[in-house]
């Protein structure tokens, strides 16, 4: 727990101490300590051993028919490509987590306080899924990537990127009706009406899911499931997506070039309330693609809300419930005892030889 505490806690404060104009070497030191952190582990992520199992069985050759034939084509085609060439397991690790923070510093780097962006995307989006649900967290990235082009107006790119990212994650496809709006005033109508264009798109390209999705978590026909876990997620989620309706005018004037993104996720957000209710473990699922939006929200608010004098408090605050999100998600939490206590990684088996 120690050492995932002291992770956040040191970028953190490297985030408030550290001027934004002055910010990339520490943001790319920073970048490429997770690829380490998030690629050479070993047997840490609750998902770490199904994907060694099936990473070995595997047989090495490009077998394109099958590769393309799979729901998820990008995540075999790289595996395949790995097994290939004889690489070892925890290449596959490497691989996606350099994918995921590829995407961390592009979507960082398009906003204010990106080294306190980044920290704050480390308690839930880099150590609860880039570290164990590596499918779902390469998606989430492309979907981080995907906003920094709808924020330019570049629909078309927008697409593209969502598109490739469902090739790891066939539920990103969800997010295509954003790609409609880049460029566009961001309301209600134009969301109803994006969803109802590319709506029949997505259920194309989902048609080989769509029935495991409704036996999972619709029908529950594989069991009764529950995330309790998603609700608390939630929560936090919404904490400052509830202060954006008080204070959207203040963001809209001082940073006008990020009020549509922020707006329609936090539509979005209010929209996911039923699930809830309806099905915690879908809620869990989306929670990840809303939350780096969320965390933008909490980022501009704290530059918002405050004076002057009491912006370095205001910048503490999403910090300091992230922090004791993570520390009560350790101290509680099963999945993080039987899943990431200790951190081990491949770096030290090699130094000591076993």
């Amino acid at each position: 727990m120690l050492t995932y505490l002291t992770v956040f806690t040191v970028i953190a404060l490297l985030g408030l101490s550290i001027p934004d104009r002055r910010s990339l070497a520490t943001l790319l030191t920073i970048c490429l300590f997770m690829l380490w952190f998030m690629g050479a582990r070993y047997i840490v992520g609750c998902d770490f051993k199904a994907y060694f199992l099936r990473y070995h069985d595997i047989l090495p050759g490009l077998y394109l028919t099958e590769i393309f034939g799979e729901q998820e084509p990008g995540f075999a085609l790289m595996s395949a490509i790995l097994k290939t060439l004889g690489a070892h397991y925890m290449w596959v690790n490497i691989c996606a987590s350099a994918l995921m923070v590829a995407g961390y510093f592009i979507f960082a780097r398009a906003h204010r306080s990106p080294i306190m962006i980044i920290a704050l995307l480390f308690p839930v989006n880099i150590v609860q899924l880039g570290m164990s649900g590596i499918r779902q967290g390469v998606a989430v990235s492309a979907l981080m990537v995907a906003s920094v082009f709808f924020m330019k107006g570049r629909g078309w790119m927008t697409a593209l990127m969502i598109v490739l990212g469902a090739q790891f994650h066939s539920s990103l496809i969800m997010f295509l009706p954003l790609a409609f709006m880049a460029g566009r005033k961001v309301s209600i109508g134009r969301i109803v009406f994006g969803v109802l264009l590319l709506t029949p798109v997505a259920m194309y390209m989902l048609s080989d899911r769509l029935d495991v999705y409704a036996d999972r978590y619709i029908e529950q026909n594989f069991g009764a499931i529950t995330s309790s876990g998603a609700v608390i997620r939630y929560a936090i989620i919404m904490i400052p997506q509830v202060f954006f309706l008080f204070y959207h005018r203040r963001i809209q004037e001082q940073f006008p070039e990020v009020y549509s993104l922020l707006k329609v996720f936090v539509i979005i957000s209010f929209s996911l309330m039923p699930l809830a209710v309806f099905s915690s473990i879908a809620l869990h699922r989306i929670n990840f693609y809303v939350m780096p939006f969320s965390i933008l929200s909490f980022v501009y608010l704290s530059w918002c809300i405050f004076p002057k004098r009491q912006v370095l408090l205001g910048r503490a605050i999403p910090a300091m419930i992230y922090g004791t999100y993570q520390l009560t998600w350790f101290m509680t939490s099963s999945h993080a005892e039987a899943c990431y206590i200790p951190y081990r990684s491949f770096s030290f088996l090699m130094l000591t030889g076993a």
